[in-house]
């Protein structure tokens, strides 16, 4: 029998589960530096649409103002034409309108419909990168509807601070 070696086991079944808890905080220390990276990506994802928002706008309003503008470039809100029509092609356009009307952003501008385009993209962001947060940091698509709810409050709170410090939606 193996009486006098269950004390070689013991040792070696306590080495090799001291072994794999080590292991198991070493992963999941690295794995929060790639949660902290779905983090990051939102804010820079959001910072990018600023930078955009303040750089393009003004240049597609300029365009349609001068006589020479640029063929393909318009100033007007493309939605314009779907304002009042409420058909399945129109659809997009419908919800950009009630994201500027929540935001209190003038329908019929230029601003309204890249302003609803980037928050639209944004909230996409929010949510498939909490998803993909949850699934590296805890290993499960549930853990994963935590960060996409941090996410997606963070992300819609910097828009509506945006749009009052008027940065974007002007």
């Amino acid at each position: 029998m193996s009486g006098g070696r269950v004390s070689e086991i013991l040792d070696s079944l306590s080495t090799t589960l001291m072994t794999l808890q080590e292991t198991e905080k070493e992963r999941k220390s690295s794995l929060k530096q790639y949660v902290s990276a779905m983090y990051i990506i939102s804010f820079v994802f959001i910072g990018v649409i600023v930078a955009i928002n303040k750089l393009m706008i003004p240049i597609f309003q300029t365009a349609v103002s001068t006589p020479e503008s640029v063929i393909g470039i318009s100033g007007d809100n493309p939605c314009n034409f779907c304002i009042y029509g409420f058909t399945i092609e129109c659809l997009p356009c419908n919800i950009y309108s009630e994201i500027c009307s929540v935001f209190s952003i003038e329908k019929a501008s230029i601003s309204c419909y890249y302003f609803a385009l980037f928050f639209c993209m944004s909230i996409i962001q929010a949510i498939c990168g909490g998803l993909v947060a949850g699934q590296i940091g805890e290993g499960s698509v549930k853990a994963g509807f935590k960060h996409a709810i941090i996410l997606l409050s963070i992300t819609i709170a910097v828009f509506m601070i945006l749009v009052k410090l008027k940065v974007i939606g002007v």
